[in-house]
């Protein structure tokens, strides 16, 4: 069994078999099951998360209540030297110190922190602290100039044991040392209090850091840069800060345990679960529509946390909040309540991390690859920030940058299933659909229950036109999952592209139900709507989505197709040229299919000339495969309107046909150019389950091969699949 320490949020995640489990240091000793949500939850707040190897939920119980100890001793300690706290407050942070340090697992962990750097303030003694309080004090004053030598000896390694990108690997190194104990240890062995032997021995258990290229190398520089300080008899391990003097209110430590200590003053425990209720109520105030309560809730929240705690917590808190406002879909709370948390402390990653993250879901994509750059450029090995940067470079279109980017994450952080799901849909972005599923196969085989792996894997049997195996895909993962939105909306995307237009309505609208904000199936209801025909209701459907989400492309793209179906054609090429860029050349996704969709309507409005150079002009220069396939679909049917079928041929290969309009297209041009046998054996390929492949496959047949005197006519076939290129 694997595990995740986190003394920040006091929980552990444990992974067995590919099956996550959850430890919180304010619940039951034993483990919980693990959503998926779970766990992206834990890798956002957990920033301090440490790994233990082929351990045992003991070994787990011990660690988290040493490190959730240890955390609330650096923060303590963190008050008590703060010039900017009360007396009162100092006093009552030195009571609870005094608790604390007599847990000497606790302090061990705590050492690994306040030993990292040199202390910015001065550390002097608060008035009446206990004799204990006054020792660990003067014992962190005491090694500030061995923390310092330590430092100092890092910076003389010779970086030619480091990899190419030097500058991030020692910076890896360097936060990996500090979280595994290392750094403490050398700071000890430059005091006298740990020998040579006791490093290597302690290196040797911290597989984290062995990992690195010339890790042992890397040891072997630092400690030559430290010299030979003199040697002590003092053993290594947990140290008390003072002769034990055994008091009255002491209790000897115990572990397994979870600690529910009570305090006289600041009862950590005590606020953590009113904290924790208070985030549940405003979580159900926002589930109930009451947004308004929410809001006030909060507010009254944090302005008493940061009475009680201090800016740094209530930053937490309120980061927390805007997680839960991102899951639930409110992109414009998550974006205020994360602005506001970062402004409490501009220094918290996860903070800064969750602006980012909410710029990106409410559509401000080039602010959050900024942003994403700022974390990253400020605290470099964090993987939350590298992972959003990836998918922030995916939603412009920057496709090879992004999975570049994935990929990197991937190396130096390679059990990162965040990652590796980005990668996998990037490909799927790309059209390489094969090694998107192969990724995605890869992902599920090493996490079994990865919901989002297996919805993706869905999609892309879905992208692929393989519509019956995509939906058996997503109603399995329904049954495993079945609150998850993503494969609800999936489902129903897939009935409608399977023509069953009653069913995928009544999906959509039991997604809308227990998700209001879902804008994929709103999308989705009105296109189905359209679908039926029903032009009118589909136009006031997408109007709503537009209303309440301006900025949404798919319900604006959704409103202009409607609109060329009822050939509105002028009104329809004026939307769409008022969201076409000033950029000679699209620079998104989004830019690109609303390029193709006003070659579209030329094409539809008989503008053959027009449509021609649009379609010419994407096929030569937009890099997204998916794309490409569209505007040489759209070329061929001009071709083959100009009577041109040679040329819609050349245009119409097997590259450009992987999807199911375009093989339909090249199948018709195969007949055109009377290559009857090819056209049969690529078209057969398809799903006959999807109505418009049946129909079409089956018209085909009639005109090609049976040569019927009722078949439909060249010119039908091209405004069949001209609407269907439209829709796709």
């Amino acid at each position: 069994m694997q595990a995740l320490i986190s003394g920040f949020i006091g929980q552990a995640l444990l992974v067995e078999g590919g099956v996550f489990r959850s430890l919180r240091v304010d619940r039951s000793a034993t483990p919980t099951p693990a959503s998926p949500g779970d766990v992206r939850n834990f890798l956002a707040r957990a920033t301090d998360a440490y790994a233990l190897e082929d351990t045992q939920v003991e070994q787990v119980l011990e660690a988290l209540e040493a490190a959730w100890e240890g955390t609330a001793i650096f923060n303590l300690v963190q008050i008590l030297t703060s010039p900017f706290e009360d007396g009162d407050t100092r006093n009552l942070a030195a009571e609870e110190l005094d608790d604390s340090l007599k847990d000497q697992a606790a302090v061990a962990f705590a050492e690994r922190s306040l030993f990292s750097a040199p202390w910015p303030t001065e550390i002097a003694r608060p008035a009446n602290c206990s004799s204990r309080v006054a020792a660990f004090l003067d014992r962190l004053g005491n090694v500030q100039t061995a923390i310092k030598s330590v430092d100092r000896a890092f910076g003389l390694v010779d970086l030619q044991l480091m990899r190419l990108d030097q500058e991030v690997f020692r910076d890896r190194f360097f936060a990996t040392s500090i979280r595994e104990g290392i750094y403490r240890i050398l700071v000890l062995y430059m005091t006298g209090e740990a020998s040579r032997a006791e490093v290597h021995f302690a290196f040797d258990k911290s597989p984290s850091l062995k990992s690195f290229k010339n890790s042992r190398e890397i040891l072997h520089g630092w400690l030559k840069g430290l010299g030979n300080p003199e040697r002590s008899a003092r053993p290594i391990g947990p140290r008390s800060t003072e002769q034990r003097v055994i008091e009255e209110n002491d209790t000897p430590s115990s572990y397994p345990r979870i600690s529910k200590r009570k305090r006289k003053g600041l009862d950590r425990q005590s606020e953590l679960e009113r904290v924790m209720s208070s985030q549940t109520q405003i979580e159900s105030l926002l589930k109930e529509g009451k947004v308004d309560w929410a809001i006030e809730n909060t507010r009254a929240l944090i302005e008493e946390q940061i009475r009680k705690s201090g800016n740094e917590f209530a930053c937490k808190t309120l980061s927390s909040l805007a997680a839960r406002a991102q899951e639930l879909g409110m992109n414009k709370l998550q974006l205020e309540w994360a602005r506001e948390a970062l402004a409490l402390n501009p220094d918290d990653p996860v903070a800064a991390t969750q602006v980012a993250h909410a710029m990106l879901k409410n559509g401000k994509i080039k602010e959050a690859l900024t942003a994403y750059e700022q974390v990253i450029e400020q605290f470099p090995g964090d993987v939350v920030a590298r992972a959003g940067r990836a998918e922030t470079l995916r939603s412009l279109g920057r496709h090879a940058e992004a999975l570049t980017a994935y990929e990197q994450v991937i190396e130096q952080f390679p059990g990162d299933v965040v990652a590796k799901n980005g990668r996998a849909e990037t490909l799927r972005s790309l059209g390489e659909y094969s090694e998107a599923l192969t990724a995605y196969d890869q992902v599920i085989e090493q996490f079994p229950g990865d919901v989002v792996a297996k919805s993706g894997r869905a999609e892309t049997l879905r992208s692929l036109g393989e519509y019956s195996e995509a939906l058996t895909a997503y109603e399995q993962v329904i049954e495993q999952f079945p609150g998850d939105v993503i494969a609800k909306s999936g489902r129903a995307e897939t009935l409608r592209s399977l023509g069953k237009y009653s069913e995928a309505l009544t999906a959509y609208d039991q997604v809308i139900e227990q998700f209001p904000e879902n804008r994929v199936a709103k999308n989705g209801r009105a296109e189905t709507l359209r679908s039926l025909g029903k032009y009118t209701e589909a136009l006031t459907a997408y109007e709503q989505v537009i209303e309440q989400f301006p900025e949404n492309a798919v319900a604006r793209t959704g409103y202009v197709c409607v609109l060329v179906d009822q050939k509105e054609y002028d009104r329809a090429l004026m939307q769409i040229e008022s969201r076409l860029g000033p950029s000679p050349i699209p620079q998104t996704q989004d830019d690109w299919i609303d390029f193709h969709i006003r070659a579209m309507i030329y094409l539809k409005k008989g503008d053959l000339v027009a449509a021609a150079q649009d379609m010419q002009f994407g096929l030569k220069h937009c890099q997204l495969s998916k794309s490409k396939a569209y505007f040489a679909s759209g070329l061929a049917i001009v071709q083959m309107k100009q009577n041109a079928p040679r040329d819609a041929l050349q245009t119409m290969t097997k590259e450009n046909s992987f999807l199911p309009v375009p093989q339909l297209i090249r199948g018709l041009v195969l007949y055109e150019n009377l290559d009857l046998q090819t056209a049969m054996a690529e078209i057969d390929q398809l799903d006959d389950a999807v109505p418009f492949i049946h129909e079409i496959r089956h018209e085909m047949k009639l005109k090609y091969i049976d040569r019927s005197p009722a078949s439909q006519s060249t010119d039908w076939f091209l405004d069949q699949l001209s609407n269907l290129l439209l829709a796709a």
